[in-house]
């Protein structure tokens, strides 16, 4: 059986005051978070881009009609 826990009024004023002291200083971490992840996308498609040039280019490397000088 759940045992139910009232706050009463003293601790709810309480909390309602933190909460507005606390309003324009709490970050929004959901979208704080989405845009380090975009950030990072962003910065590892010039990676996999580096990885298929080099992958294309070591085909070429290993290519048996190669002319070599």
């Amino acid at each position: 059986m759940k045992q139910r826990v009232q706050l009463g009024a003293k601790h709810f004023e309480k909390l309602q005051i933190i909460k507005f002291a606390w309003r324009n200083n709490v970050t929004d971490l959901a979208f704080s978070n989405s845009a380090q992840i975009e950030e990072i996308d962003n910065g590892m498609k010039k990676y996999k881009d580096l990885l298929a040039a080099n992958e294309k280019q070591g085909k070429w490397d290993q290519s048996k009609d190669e002319i070599s000088s």
